[in-house]
C-alpha cells in the first residue's frame, strides 16, 4: 500500500476485456454555472447540514443574495482558470463508529466537513458529471442505484433480488448470490485511476484538469470531542462528505461492473421474462447472483482481478456472505424411503482472495437494510420487529412522563422508527392488526379512556373529534404505497418490467398487498377526478384550484395517493360509528364547535384528566350509573339526586329536575351575570345622578368684524350651537333601568319596547330616550331578525 501511495504518477493499462465506451452523444457542459444553476442548486441543500472550518453554513448563502452573487464569480473565476483555493481543498475528520468495539481505526467511518462554499463549486460539478455519466448511459442505472437522483436504489434493488430469491424458490430453479464488501472502499481509490477513469469515459480536458488540481493537495484533520490532530495531507482516497467524491467513486467503480458485464449471461432470469442480472450494485455494496456455484465464483474471480488491477483496494473477506438454493431429487432408492423433492438451501463454498466466503446458515445477511435468511422465511422478522417495537412502548410505558408527552412520543418518534421495517417487508396485514392491538392498549393507558371505548377515538382526525395519532395500519398501507409506486414509476426499465410480472401474478390472490392497494387507489383518484366536485359548504360555483394527474410529477402523485389510503381508513372507521348507537351520537353534533386538540394545546395547556374527559364524555363512556350498571360495576343506574331509573350523561348533564330546580345547571351562568353586573352597576348609579340639558347652547363670537361700504361696523353675531353629543350613551340620559335574569328572580322584558318570550340576560334601558318616531314602521321589517337588545 505504501509504494501504491508514493507512485502517484502510475499509469493505468486498460484490463483485458475491459472495452471501453462510445463517444458521448450528449457532450459534458463545460460553461461555467449560471447564478440560477447556484441558487437551484443552493436551495436543495439541507440547513441543517454541520458547516465546515469556516462554520458558515448554508443558510447564510440563501438568505444573503448579493453574498451568493459574489461566490457565483468566485465559482465562476475558478472554474476557467482551475485554479482551487486552500479553503475547498481543506476539511475536519469526524469518526462514526461502525460497530461497539471502538479500538480499531477500521471499525469507524471518517466523514470530512467541507466548507459550504466549496461544496457548492464542486457540487455542480458533480451534479454535471453524474448527469452526463448517465445521460450517455456510461453507468447503467439497473445495475447502480447510488447516489442516483430521483432513484430509490435501496428499495428498488431489495425488492428486485427479493423477487427473484423467491421466484427461484416458487419455480424450483437454481441460484447463487454472494454480497462482497470492500475494506475501506472511499479511502484507497488512487487520484490517478479517478484520472484514467475520467479519461476513460470521455470526459472533456478541462473538466479533469480541475478535478486533478482538486485532489492534487488535500488536507484534513481529525477532530473529537477531546483532541484534534494536526493537518494531514492525503495522497489516496475521496472525502465521504463531498458532493464530488461520491461521484468520482462511482465513475471507478463503474469500470468494475463494466468488467462483469461480459458475463451477464452467468445471471439468474427471471420466469416470464427476459431480464438476466448478475449484479446489483449500490455505491461500494456489491450483490453477484448466478444460476450455479461456478458461474458465481467466476463473477468472484473477475471482481477480484479488478481489485487487484487498482494496486489498493481489497475485498473484506469477514464481512463477504453467500447463500445458494437448489432443488434435490431423491433417487429410486431414497424414494423407496420415502424421501421428496426438496428445495433446499447449500453453502455454495465460494472463496475470493483465497478466503472462504462465509454461508448465512443461522445469521443472516442485512442487504441494504433488509435481513435475508437462508430459508427466505420472515418468521424472524417478525418477531425482532415485534420485539422491538414493545420494548420502545415498554420504555416509555415506564418514563416519568405524562399520558400526553408518552401519545406524543408515540406519534413522532416510535412510528417512524418502524417506517423502514414496514417498507421493506411485506408483511401481511392481519400480522399489522396484531402490532397496531399492541399499541392500542399502551394507546388508551395513556389517555386514560375507558376499556370500551372505540379505537377510532385514538387514530381519527381532529375535525372528527379524534386525536389523529397514527395508525398503524393505515401507515403499513401508506409505505407498501410508497414503495410499490417507487418500482412503478421507476426510471429503471427493467424495475417495470419487474412489477409489471409481479403484479400479473398477485393481482387475483383474495390477501392484501401492497400492489393491489396501490392499483385501487390509483383507479380510485382516477375516478374521483373524473366526477370531481364540490363536496364541502362553500358558495355555490366554488372550486379550488387542483392539479390534475398528468400534470402532476410522481412526488406530488403519491402524496395524494398515501392521502386517499388515510381517506379511505377514516371513512371506515366512520361507517362503523353508524352503527354504534350510544358511541356514535357525536356524529349528529353538526353544529358543535371543534375543540383544538393540537399538540401545543395538549401538551402545554391540557392536563391528562382533561383529555380524558373530553374522549370519554364525547363517547358516552364516563362512568355514569347507567354505565356502571352496564359494566356490571352496580346493579342499580338511578340518579342519586332525582331518583331517575336511568342515570345516563345525558341526564346528568341536561335531564336531572332535582339539579334543574336548584340551580345547579345556571349556577356558573349566574355567577357570571353577577360579575358582569357589578362591574356596570357604578356607571349606571352615576349617570342616573347627573342630569343633562341638552338644549343648551354656545355662544360663538365670529372672530370676523364685517363693515359696511360707509365704516358702520356690524356687531359680531351670537350662534347658538348644539353641545357635541356625549360619546358614552349613559350620559344621554338620567332614569336608565337595569334589569337581569336570574334563576331565583325571573324578570319580565318590557312590553313598551316590544312584545316577547324571550328571557335576555341583561337589559338596560331608558324611557325617556326613544327614536324618532319617523318611519319607526318601516323600519320595523328590516330590524324584526335582529337581537333585541
Amino acid at each position: 500500500m505504501s509504494t501504491a501511495i508514493k507512485r502517484r504518477d502510475y499509469k493505468y493499462h486498460p484490463l483485458k476485456g475491459l472495452k471501453r465506451p462510445p463517444k458521448p452523444t450528449k457532450p459534458f457542459k463545460t460553461k461555467p454555472p449560471s447564478l440560477s444553476e447556484l441558487n437551484s442548486y443552493l436551495q436543495k441543500r439541507r440547513n441543517a447540514s454541520a458547516p465546515g472550518t469556516n462554520r458558515i453554513p448554508y443558510l447564510v448563502w440563501k438568505k444573503c443574495p448579493r453574498t451568493t452573487q459574489l461566490l457565483h464569480e468566485v465559482i465562476c473565476g475558478i472554474w476557467r482558470t482551475a485554479a482551487i483555493p486552500m479553503s475547498w481543498r481543506t476539511g475536519e475528520t469526524i469518526l462514526i463508529s461502525k460497530e461497539e468495539n471502538t479500538s480499531d481505526p477500521s471499525c469507524f467511518r471518517p466523514i470530512t466537513l467541507k466548507n459550504s462554499s466549496g461544496n457548492l463549486g464542486m457540487g455542480i460539478l458533480a451534479q454535471r458529471t453524474i448527469n452526463y455519466l448517465t445521460n450517455n448511459n456510461y453507468i447503467d442505472q439497473s445495475i447502480q442505484k447510488g447516489f442516483m437522483e430521483k432513484i430509490s436504489g435501496c428499495v428498488e434493488h431489495t425488492e428486485a433480488l427479493t423477487e427473484m430469491l423467491q421466484d427461484a424458490k416458487k419455480n424450483g430453479k437454481p441460484i447463487v448470490t454472494t454480497w462482497l464488501d470492500l475494506q475501506n472502499a472511499y479511502g484507497t481509490v488512487p487520484h490517478n485511476l479517478v484520472q484514467f477513469a475520467l479519461e476513460w469515459y470521455h470526459v472533456p480536458d478541462h473538466i479533469r484538469k480541475i478535478i486533478f488540481k482538486y485532489y492534487d493537495e488535500l488536507f484534513i484533520r481529525v477532530k473529537t470531542t477531546d483532541w484534534t490532530t494536526d493537518w494531514i495531507q492525503c495522497t489516496i482516497g475521496v472525502f465521504q462528505g463531498c458532493p464530488l467524491s461520491c461521484i468520482l467513486f462511482l465513475a471507478v467503480f463503474n469500470l468494475c461492473l463494466d468488467l462483469l458485464d461480459q458475463f451477464n449471461h452467468l445471471g439468474y432470469c427471471t420466469s416470464g421474462s427476459d431480464i438476466i442480472s448478475s449484479a446489483k450494485a449500490y455505491a461500494d455494496d456489491l450483490t453477484l447472483i448466478a444460476r450455479s456455484p461456478e458461474s458465481c465464483q467466476e463473477l468472484v474471480d473477475t471482481m477480484n482481478i479488478f481489485l487487484k488491477w487498482t494496486r489498493t483496494m481489497k475485498a473484506k473477506p469477514s464481512k463477504c456472505r453467500s447463500h445458494a438454493m437448489k432443488k434435490v431429487v431423491p433417487n429410486a432408492e431414497q424414494k423407496q424411503q420415502g424421501h421428496k423433492t426438496q428445495y433446499v438451501a447449500y453453502d455454495p463454498g465460494l472463496e475470493i482472495d483465497g478466503e472462504q466466503i462465509a454461508y448465512i446458515h443461522s445469521q443472516p445477511m442485512r442487504f441494504l437494510g433488509k435481513m435475508i435468511y437462508n430459508d427466505l422465511k420472515d418468521n424472524n422478522i417478525r418477531d425482532l420487529v415485534k420485539t422491538k417495537l414493545s420494548e420502545m412502548l415498554q420504555k416509555t410505558d415506564t418514563s416519568q412522563l405524562s399520558g400526553i408527552m408518552k401519545l406524543w412520543i408515540y406519534n413522532n418518534a416510535i412510528v417512524p422508527k418502524m417506517t423502514w421495517e414496514f417498507t421493506i417487508y411485506n408483511f401481511p396485514i392481519t400480522y399489522i392488526t396484531s402490532l397496531e392491538a399492541i399499541c392500542t392498549k399502551y394507546l388508551k393507558q395513556w389517555a386514560r379512556i375507558s376499556r370500551c371505548t372505540t379505537t377510532s377515538a385514538l387514530y381519527r382526525s381532529r375535525k372528527h373529534y379524534g386525536l389523529q395519532l397514527k395508525k398503524l395500519t393505515t401507515s403499513v398501507k401508506c409505505m407498501q404505497v410508497t414503495k410499490y409506486h417507487l418500482n412503478k414509476h421507476s426510471r429503471d426499465g427493467s424495475t417495470q418490467t419487474l412489477y409489471r410480472k409481479c403484479m400479473e401474478s398477485k393481482k387475483s390472490k383474495a390477501r392484501w398487498n401492497g400492489m393491489k392497494e396501490l392499483e385501487q387507489k390509483e383507479r380510485h383518484l382516477i375516478l374521483n377526478e373524473m366526477a370531481r366536485g364540490q363536496t364541502d359548504r362553500a358558495g355555490l360555483g366554488y372550486k379550488r384550484n387542483q392539479k390534475l394527474i398528468r400534470d402532476m410529477s410522481h412526488q406530488e402523485h403519491r402524496k395524494c395517493l398515501t392521502g386517499l389510503v388515510k381517506d379511505v381508513d377514516e371513512e371506515d372507521m366512520l361507517v362503523y360509528l353508524y352503527g354504534c348507537a350510544k358511541q356514535g351520537q357525536w356524529l349528529k353534533w353538526e353544529s358543535a364547535m371543534q375543540v383544538d386538540t393540537s399538540w401545543k394545546k395538549l401538551l402545554y395547556i391540557w392536563t391528562p384528566e382533561l383529555l380524558s374527559f373530553h374522549i370519554n364524555a364525547i363517547h358516552d363512556q364516563l362512568p355514569s350509573p347507567a354505565n356502571l350498571k352496564l359494566w356490571g360495576k352496580t346493579n342499580l343506574g338511578l340518579c342519586q339526586l332525582c331518583h331517575h331509573r336511568h342515570c345516563t350523561l345525558f341526564h346528568i348533564l341536561n335531564g336531572c329536575s332535582y339539579s334543574l330546580q336548584s340551580g345547579r345547571y345556571n349556577w356558573r351562568h349566574d355567577q357570571t351575570l353577577r360579575a358582569i353586573a357589578s362591574g356596570l352597576a357604578p356607571y349606571i348609579v352615576e349617570a342616573n345622578q347627573k342630569r343633562f340639558n341638552t338644549s343648551e347652547t354656545l355662544d360663538f363670537t365670529s372672530t370676523i368684524a364685517f363693515r359696511t361700504a360707509d365704516g358702520t361696523t356690524y356687531r359680531n353675531p351670537v350662534l347658538p350651537l348644539p353641545k357635541t353629543e356625549p360619546t358614552n350613551i349613559l350620559k344621554k340620559a338620567s332614569d336608565w333601568i337595569f334589569l337581569m335574569d336570574e334563576e331565583h328572580k325571573q324578570i319580565v322584558f318590557p312590553p313598551e319596547i316590544t312584545e316577547t318570550a324571550k328571557r335576555p340576560d341583561i337589559t338596560i334601558f331608558s324611557r325617556k330616550q326613544r327614536s324618532y318616531h319617523r318611519r319607526a314602521y318601516s323600519s320595523y321589517g328590516g330590524e324584526s331578525g335582529k337581537c333585541i337588545c
